[in-house]
């Protein structure tokens, strides 16, 4: 089951990188008139959960370290703020388009999603760094 889970993550993710990199025309198409929301709003919220989530995914459900449990609280964490980025998103751009008009919103901006991708990233890398160097010792 988790295997099926991690899989259809890393088809959105596929999908959604596949509509930003070779049909960046679609993203400009609005979901909602009344809102303003275009597509290319949700497809970049979802780029986000997905790649946060295949990380919480990715990492065993059972901590034998300590270090494997506060990497499973940390992108518990994660994933919840990725639920979140677009909503934050909204409030400091005052758009769903996402269009800043103030500097320093959008500077904040950038370092929280920096900070959202960066850090499971790393999470992501040690864990494939700690197995690789497992299976090496055996």
């Amino acid at each position: 089951m988790k295997l099926l889970r991690v899989v259809l993550l890393l088809t959105v993710l596929g999908s959604c990188l596949y509509v930003l990199f070779f049909q960046p025309e679609l993203l400009g198409i609005n979901l909602s008139q009344n809102l303003d929301f275009p597509s290319g709003s949700l497809v970049s919220w979802l780029i986000i959960i997905t790649f946060v989530l295949f990380v919480y995914l990715v990492l065993p459900a059972e901590s034998k370290t300590k270090s494997d449990k506060k990497h499973k609280t940390i992108s518990a964490v994660f994933v919840l703020m990725s639920l979140l980025w677009g909503v934050f998103s909204r409030i400091l751009a005052g758009n769903w388009s996402w269009v800043f008009n103030d500097m320093r919103n959008f500077y904040v901006w950038v370092l929280f999603t920096t900070v959202l991708l960066f850090v499971p990233l790393v999470i992501f890398i040690t864990h494939v760094f700690r197995i690789v160097s497992i299976k090496n010792r055996s």
